[in-house]
């Protein structure tokens, strides 16, 4: 099983992007008093000055550059192969996955409050799973690993309602506070339930795989 499951090892992590625009309108509205400003900038003045930030994640494993648009921000080139963190604002909008022609291959009217999960052009299945018991003493206690989500390949979007969510090819944190789930491309035979169990037995020993990784890194940074 391990063969069929193993599917993003190429796959690279990118760095977070951190997003100046936002940034430099809402200093500019602290300077100048945010009632002014306001009524200069009307929607879009109020819609930034209200608007927190969320975390978008974007898995393109289609084979071809994209680009992802979220509400009130600029188009943001996605290469292929990898996951990119993008910055958003908090609200209602449109995201757009387009070609870098400008073809546009997906619309979605979204309401951005947590952490959302972009599959780009729905080329992985991936599994969600809750790993909070290895965090806050439920493994000793006998829990384990239980499966949050099944994301089929045709599923574009997912948001998180975990406190903290895990992705794939990044490190296992040393504690957490709170719940943590886990996401992690899978066989797409392996969304069924009835291999389940199977699924998450391995699951658990790639984990417990990359969690000692994550200390031998901690241990020799030190």
């Amino acid at each position: 099983m391990s063969d069929e499951l193993d599917g993003l090892d190429d796959v690279k992590v990118a760095p977070s992007r951190a997003w100046v625009f936002p940034v430099v309108v809402l200093a500019i509205a602290a300077v100048l008093g945010v009632g002014p400003w306001l009524a200069g900038w009307g929607w879009f003045g109020s819609r930034l000055a209200l608007a927190g930030n969320v975390f978008v994640y974007v898995l393109n494993t289609s084979g071809e550059d994209l680009v992802v648009t979220l509400p009130l921000m600029e188009a943001e080139p996605v290469p292929a192969g990898l996951l990119e963190t993008l910055d958003g604002l908090t609200g209602a909008g449109t995201l757009t996955i387009a070609r870098t022609d400008g073809e546009v291959l997906s619309t979605h009217e979204v309401d951005l409050q947590r952490p959302l999960f972009i599959n780009a052009q729905g080329s992985e299945c991936l599994l969600v799973v809750d790993v909070t018991a290895y965090y806050n003493g439920g493994a000793s206690r006998g829990e384990g690993l239980r499966v949050v989500a099944r994301i089929p390949k045709e599923q574009e979007l997912y948001e998180s309602q975990a406190d903290l969510l895990i992705l794939p090819r990044r490190s296992f944190p040393d504690t957490v506070r709170g719940t943590v789930h886990w996401m992690e491309p899978v066989a797409c035979t392996s969304l069924d339930p009835t291999v389940e169990e199977d699924v998450l037995m391995y699951l658990e020993g790639r984990m417990r795989v990359r969690r000692e990784e994550a200390e031998r890194e901690r241990q020799q940074a030190q």
